[in-house]
Formats: structure tokens, C-alpha cells, sequence
């Protein structure tokens, strides 16, 4: 390993990050965030494994490393969260790909438990890199249709009327009951907020939701903890008592997280009120309908949405009505829970909004509006005909007519057909 350069290859590491499905400017914080969790060693790995899932002997191939070494390195890196295994039934081995940012690298550090002192150092690096906004900016591209997350409303919204539907991909109860595994981690946000001083709420830290591969992978690594289906389901009713948010994969099929989020700790939110970011979460697809008949303008929507989307308006000397901004506006049904007039029922939003069928065909989309979709296709680091290609395609794929054309209706579901195959 003696091309291993200082911090050069952290700089290779960090691009290698930049490169996933989530831009991560390189600074001097993020740089520091690389230097605490990755050896030089784990670092040079990272920096020359395939962007792909790949399997053992491949990533032996293309880094070099001998395979007991590069074994032990992809379990030590697994465990604390900086490599994902997932098992291929197809070819009856797992095969490892690195993880980006968000969901990833934050969430996964900051559900490690054990050690009360390494858990403040890395939530103080971690906040610092947050609260600077770079990250927020470089993914705010304009026009951007592909969140990571959407929001869940609650199960027992009450519609507006009979052509308003919440389908079962939009329902917390029906995720649960299609997924077979379930596990239960600390909330990186909250964990974060806890070691900061800046958690205001009383709400618990074992709020992270996980299913399916991504809890098979926690359990294993012992990040979460496995649970029934009915102690999940418990976990996300007693969500919706404390008025919490729910946001999960912006996914229609085999959802694997759903995040139980409040104002005070959650990024997802803060990125929203802060940065003014809202490409990170998109609308559950509904819309607050207020009766101004029922309405008495006392404001206790206005106080519980998370996302300030409802503003309380002088109607005349003595009374006030609300407001709803149907941009900033989730879909989160918390202002309905809120109202004890019975005034908010949920109409549908007219905003245009893609949810990707699954995980595969977010990450593709993802990528091509991120402009690293080069990166999945030719995903070898070390081949220098990967790098000519992915520089040439890059540079056709970054041309805005092209992205907009990819992504359009009428060429989408095609181009993701042909990757897909």
C-alpha cells in the first residue's frame, strides 16, 4: 500500500463520495469528517473500489489487495458504517458497495453506540459540515425532480373527498406489513442534537425505522435492533401521538426506512427552514383544504407544522383565518392532527411530483439529475478507458436539454428500461 499519499487521498476519497447518488462539496470540515473514520488504508480502498456493488473478487481485482486482507477491511468498514453488504441470492455471496453521505455515512456513524465520547467528537464534525450549507447548495440544482425522501401522511388522515386516495405505497401501516424484517436504531439527527445541546424535545432516540436489506445489514453490523412487526407498528402509532413527521425512501416498492422526524433535531427539516433546500423531501401528494366555516383562526396548525407552511392571517379586527402555501406545503397531515375544530381535511396537491418505483430507479435517476450517472455505468476507478468514458459521457449527460429530456415523461420510463436491463 505504498502509494498511499497523506491527505492527497482523502481528496480521492472525497471525490469518490461526490461521485454517489448525493453531491458532497470537499472542505475543510467534510475533509476532517474523512480523516476521523477512515484509515489512510480504508480510504485508498474506498477511493479505488468499483462505484457498483460489487462482489469480493472483483473489488480484489480492481484494488489490488489481497482477499483475507480485503475481507477483514470490508468488515471493519461495514461495521461502523462506511461500506454496505447485501446479500445477492443470484450469485449466493454479498457484494459490498460504499455508501454516500446521506443516507449513509451520517445516518450510519451516528447510530453507532458504546463509546459516549467518540459518538460528541463525531456529532461536533458531523454538525459543523451540516450547519455550513454546502451541502444543502451544491444538490439545490435547479429544476430537481428526484428526492431522497418523501413524506408519509397519517394513516388515519381524513380526505376531502372520495377522489382524494392515499395508495398503499403512501402508508406507513401498509410498509410495514409488506416488509418481513424489521430493526429499530438510535435517530442520527436527535443523537446529534443530544451530544450539541440543541435538542429541545422529549422524543426517545431509538426512532429510526428500518426494513428489509437495510435492516438485515444494521442487525448484522449491530447498528439497530431487530424487532417485531408489531413493536414497529407501535413505534410509528405512538409517531403520530407525539405529532412527529414521518418521511420515508421516496420509493413505491420495498421501502427500507422511515425516519420519525422533528423540527427541533431533523436535518431533512432544518434543510427545508434553513437552507431553504426542499429537493431533499418531496410532498406526500396531499394538500390542507381549511372550512373557513369551522375555522376559528386560533393558530394551533400554524404551530405544529414543521415546515411553516401555514400562516396565521388577520381576516378582520376580531378574528383570523389561515393560509396555506401550497409550495412549501409536505402533505405531512400533522396540521389536520393539530385542529380540534375538525376544520383541515386533505385535498390533493397539484404539484408534479416523480416516485420512482424502486431503490434501483431512484439511485439511476439520482444520479443522472446529480450529474454522476458515468460513475454507475462506468464504475472501474482504476481503468483509464472507465475514466475517458466517464468523462465524455458526463460532459453529454451534464447538457441541461439532455437531463430534461432524460427525465421527461416521455422519454423516462424507457431510458430507465434499458438501464435497468
Amino acid at each position: 500500500m505504498g502509494h498511499i499519499v497523506g491527505k492527497d487521498i482523502y481528496k480521492k476519497l472525497g471525490k469518490k463520495i461526490d461521485g454517489l447518488s448525493l453531491r458532497v462539496p470537499y472542505t475543510q470540515s467534510f475533509s476532517a469528517i474523512l480523516q476521523d473514520l477512515y484509515s489512510k488504508e480504508e480510504a485508498d480502498l474506498i477511493a479505488r473500489m468499483p462505484y457498483r456493488p460489487s462482489s469480493i473478487d472483483r473489488i480484489e481485482r480492481t484494488t489490488g489487495i489481497p482477499k483475507v486482507r480485503l475481507q477483514a477491511m470490508l468488515e471493519k468498514l461495514c461495521d461502523s458504517g462506511l461500506v454496505m453488504d447485501i446479500w445477492n441470492n443470484k450469485k449466493n455471496q454479498y457484494i459490498y458497495m460504499p455508501v454516500p453521505f446521506i443516507i449513509g455515512i451520517y445516518e450510519f456513524t451516528l447510530m453507532r453506540t458504546g463509546n459516549p465520547e467518540k459518538s460528541r467528537h463525531w456529532s461536533n464534525l458531523l454538525h459543523t459540515y451540516l450547519n455550513e450549507g454546502d451541502l444543502y447548495i451544491a444538490n439545490k440544482t435547479q429544476g430537481q425532480q428526484i428526492a431522497i425522501m418523501r413524506t408519509i401522511p397519517y394513516d388515519n388522515s381524513v380526505l376531502l373527498n372520495d377522489y382524494v386516495q392515499i395508495f398503499d405505497y403512501q402508508r406507513a401501516r401498509a410498509i410495514v406489513e409488506g416488509a418481513e424484517i424489521f430493526a429499530i436504531g438510535l435517530c442520527s439527527c436527535r443523537h446529534e442534537a443530544l451530544h450539541m445541546q440543541e435538542k429541545k424535545c422529549n422524543i426517545p432516540l431509538a426512532t429510526c425505522c428500518s426494513f428489509g436489506r437495510s435492516a438485515e445489514y444494521l442487525i448484522r453490523h449491530k447498528l439497530a435492533r431487530k424487532v417485531d412487526k408489531q413493536e414497529m407498528l407501535d413505534s410509528l402509532a405512538r409517531a403520530q401521538e407525539l405529532g412527529l413527521m414521518l418521511n420515508g425512501d421516496n420509493e413505491k416498492r420495498n421501502v427500507e426506512y422511515i425516519c420519525q422526524c422533528c423540527s427541533c433535531c431533523c436535518h431533512l427539516i432544518k434543510s427545508i427552514n434553513k437552507f431553504g433546500y426542499q429537493g431533499i423531501l418531496v410532498t406526500s401528494g396531499l394538500l390542507p383544504v381549511i372550512n373557513k366555516e369551522l375555522c376559528k383562526g386560533c393558530g394551533k396548525c400554524v404551530e405544529a407544522c414543521p415546515v411553516h407552511a401555514l400562516s396565521r392571517q388577520k381576516f378582520t379586527d376580531r378574528s383570523f383565518s389561515i393560509n396555506v402555501d401550497k409550495e412549501s406545503c409536505l402533505g405531512c397531515t400533522i396540521c389536520q392532527r393539530a385542529c380540534t375544530k375538525n376544520a383541515i381535511l386533505m385535498g390533493q396537491s397539484d404539484k408534479k411530483v416523480i416516485y420512482p418505483e424502486d431503490g434501483l430507479e431512484k439511485y439511476i435517476l439520482s444520479c443522472l439529475e446529480k450529474g454522476t450517472l458515468q460513475n454507475l455505468l462506468f464504475d472501474d476507478p482504476q481503468s483509464l478507458t472507465h475514466e475517458f468514458l466517464r468523462t465524455f459521457l458526463g460532459a453529454f449527460l451534464r447538457l441541461q436539454p439532455v437531463k430534461r429530456a432524460l427525465l421527461s415523461n416521455t422519454f423516462r420510463s424507457r431510458f430507465l428500461s434499458i438501464l435497468k436491463a
